[in-house]
């Protein structure tokens, strides 16, 4: 079983390690647009304290996209 918390200051770090070392880079582009996971809402599901799962998002206007969504444990439907 895992907990889903928002991404907040004690995490944010751990997050923005996660996606360099996932994504290569602090910084992913969409549709045009430059975000920065050190930025970026979103969501952890945590196990034991460790982060499993990430997920991001962007809201602009009246549309909210994806970021990033990432499952760092395989075959668990993170």
């Amino acid at each position: 079983m895992f907990l889903i918390k928002q991404i907040d200051d004690d995490y944010r770090k751990e997050v923005v390690k996660l996606a360099i070392e996932n994504w290569s880079s602090s910084i992913i582009v969409s549709k045009g647009k430059v975000h920065s996971f050190e930025d970026l809402p979103g969501f952890i599901a945590l196990e034991n304290c460790r982060i499993i799962g990430i997920i991001t998002y962007s809201i602009t206007d009246d549309s909210c996209e994806i970021a990033s969504l990432d499952s760092l444990v395989e075959n668990r439907g993170v």
